[in-house]
């Protein structure tokens, strides 16, 4: 059926797929597996406002060991790939290409539950190939985020920091982009 997991910001955050999946937690392992299609095929039309684009099938894993809601680390991988062959009369390179993506990342999290402190790491490395029919060698691309707050029952107070160079992709979270710098309040 169709299901959003969520794995990590860097891997898979907001796709939703048609698929199958398994998530498995026994004693502190956390452990889980998708699979399917992200996209469907839209073949260009006359109608203005359509754009084209080629069928996206993703398959993402994870496996982490702790309390996810306190101490914790996990290691999440994601691969999309663009099937070339979804949609007709797509020869030209220069308007739209298929495109492939694996990200791996890893995260830990530590909670000092007497002083309120949450502290996250997460650390993620994507290979990112803008034309999978063309011979050109994948771009590497790095991610680093750290968080760190200050939690109580009625408050949350912290300081979020993130850097992705400008090789860093993700077809998994449409939501972030690389070759960018934030920090937060």
């Amino acid at each position: 059926g169709n299901f959003s997991p969520q794995f990590s910001s860097y891997t898979m955050a907001d796709a939703t797929i048609l698929g199958g999946g398994l998530e498995l937690a026994p004693k502190q392992w956390h452990i889980g597996v998708v699979s399917g299609r992200a996209r469907k095929a839209i073949t260009q039309t006359s109608v203005l406002g359509i754009v084209p684009q080629f069928a996206r099938n993703m398959t993402a894993g994870r496996i982490g060991y702790g309390n996810p809601l306190a101490n914790s680390v996990e290691f999440s991988i994601l691969h999309a790939t663009d099937d070339p062959h979804s949609i007709a009369g797509a020869e030209s390179t220069l308007t739209l290409t298929p495109e492939g993506n694996t990200v791996y990342s890893v995260k830990a999290q530590g909670l000092l539950p007497t002083r309120h402190l949450r502290a996250v790491v997460e650390t993620a490395l994507s290979r990112y190939d803008r034309d999978r029919r063309a011979d050109a060698s994948s771009v590497d691309g790095r991610a680093l985020g750290l968080q760190l707050f200050h939690e109580t029952g009625l408050t949350r107070v912290g300081v979020k920091a993130e850097y992705l160079n400008g090789g860093f992709m993700t077809l998994g979270n449409s939501g972030i982009t690389g070759d960018r710098v934030d920090v937060g309040l």
